[in-house]
This record gives structure tokens, sequence and C-alpha cells, in this order.
């Protein structure tokens, strides 16, 4: 079991560094004694460095998810907002639009089915 330098982040994910003594293993498997080289990995107490910052990974997972939080509120906020204007202008465009096919049913000057049924059409 060869002793390898430690980092142990605040989010408890941890790193081995350089390795800083061979096993009797390792070492016979450099001199030839031995076919397999040495495969555990032992932190030398001495050689442990506890980090208040998180690790490469978990910042960015964690500036990914802000981001995508921001993403999500600004798309909320612009889906709230265009409601609001666009459902009052409907509103307002429907009222207004309805009074206006209301009062040319009655006026003098507007078609009725009689008047189109006496066109002709030269063919």
């Amino acid at each position: 079991m060869c002793y390898y330098r430690l980092a142990i982040y605040g989010c408890k994910h941890t790193i081995y560094g350089r390795k800083m003594a061979s096993c009797k293993v390792q070492q016979d498997f450099l001199s030839g004694k031995r076919a397999l080289e040495c495969t555990k990995k032992n932190a030398h107490s001495l050689q442990t460095l506890r980090l208040d910052s998180d690790c490469e990974k978990c910042r960015k997972l964690d500036e990914l998810q802000l981001r995508t939080k921001q993403a999500l509120q600004e798309l909320r906020e612009g889906r709230e907002g265009s409601r609001g204007i666009a459902g009052s202008s409907m509103q307002d465009s429907l009222v207004d639009s309805s009074d206006d096919v209301t009062s040319d049913l009655g006026s003098p000057g507007a078609p009725t089915c009689d008047d189109t049924a006496n066109t002709s059409h030269d063919v």
C-alpha cells in the first residue's frame, strides 16, 4: 500500500496527489521481482490537506445550477409580464371589435341577405 498526498475539499470530495512513499509490493515490482504493481493507495496523515473550498466539479455544478435558476426566473418573469400586458390589450381589442360588429348590423347601408341574392354573375 503506497502513500500519497491527499486533498479533502469542503464538499467532502477527495483527490490523491503525488506519491510520497512506495510500499514493499511496489518496490518489488520496480525491481522486477513481482509481475503486478501495487494498486492500493493510502493517504499519509502528515500529507493530508483540508481545504475550505469545493472541488472543481462541484464549483462547475453550482455555477450551472445558479445559471439555470436565473434563466428559469427570467422566463417566469417574462411570461407573467407578457400575460398581464397581452391579456389586458387582448380584452380591450375584443371589446372594441364587438362594438363595431353590432353597430354595422343595424346601419342602413349594410348589406342584407336580399341584396346578395340579386347579384348577377357574368359567365
